[in-house]
């Protein structure tokens, strides 16, 4: 199961955070003097400038979650969000856990290398559905994207991130996360799947699709997202559930944001 959320940091907590991604930089640099900066950038995927701008606290806007997750992964050997931020306590970890709330319901797994293979929109599905309580079948992929998809899949089970168990396809990580960068080509990818159709004889059946808008207040805005929080999170629990394991492979897609270059937080910050 993927589980992504995103939410806007307090300018606040930039400074602490930055700091402690720097102290953690500066440790793990300062007891291996033979690797370079370079090295390092190469191995967890962020650029050389930006690491050299965490190490020398010169952060001017709080990095992404999954640039620190790129980071600690890789510095550290260990996948288990959980796990990790329990090595690294402290201001980097805590933001972590605010981007990430679910983690004390269910464990996350976070891995840079997976990360490159799932740029791939149809590597990106086929992992997708292999992280269903359930997994996916090799006809089901086959049907999907052909031959194709099949050479993928072998792909990606050849390099240890999904195998064959059962006469199905599933992960070796149940939950997962994936970049900040890939989340809205991961969304365009998913919503792909949506079908425009005419309502089942069973709406509960049937796809839901709302697409509203409407000009409101920064205290409306709050409330909405709150709201939506809370729905999420009782869907998270549905799907969690042992009891609703079965063989519809859902996906629900959430998004609140302005349709406007600024985020609402933004716009707080600069009336116009």
């Amino acid at each position: 199961m993927e589980i992504i959320e995103n939410e806007p940091s307090l300018s606040s907590q930039v400074n602490p955070i930055a700091e402690h991604l720097s102290q953690i930089l500066k440790s793990y640099l300062s007891e291996r003097p033979n690797l370079s900066l370079n090295g390092l950038s190469k191995r967890c995927k962020v650029s050389e400038p930006t690491l050299r701008r965490i190490l020398k606290g010169q952060v001017k806007t709080l990095p992404n979650y999954s640039t620190i997750l790129d980071i600690l992964t890789v510095i550290s050997g260990e996948k288990s969000v959980t796990s990790l931020l329990g090595l690294y306590p402290g201001p980097a970890a805590d933001f972590i856990r605010e981007r990430l709330p679910h983690l004390q319901e269910c464990g996350v797994d976070y891995d840079p290398q997976l990360n490159d293979e799932l740029k791939n929109p149809a590597k990106y599905i086929i992992y997708k559905l292999a992280s269903n309580s359930s997994g996916v079948t090799e006809q089901t992929v086959s049907e999907l994207f052909g031959a194709q998809g099949a050479g993928f899949l072998e792909e990606l089970i050849n390099k240890k991130f999904i195998e064959r168990l059962d006469g199905r396809i599933v992960t070796l990580s149940k939950n997962f996360a994936t970049s900040h960068l890939s989340t809205l080509t991961n969304f365009k990818t998913v919503a792909d799947f949506i079908k425009v159709r005419p309502p089942a004889a069973e709406l509960n059946l049937s796809p839901v699709i709302a697409n509203y808008s409407d000009s409101v207040s920064l205290e409306a805005y709050k409330k909405i997202v709150l709201v939506q929080k809370k729905a999420l999170e009782k869907i998270r629990q549905l799907m969690q559930d042992n009891a609703s394991v079965g063989d519809v492979p859902i996906f629900v897609l959430s998004a609140i944001d302005t349709l406007s270059n600024q985020t609402a937080f933004e716009m707080r910050q600069s009336p116009r």
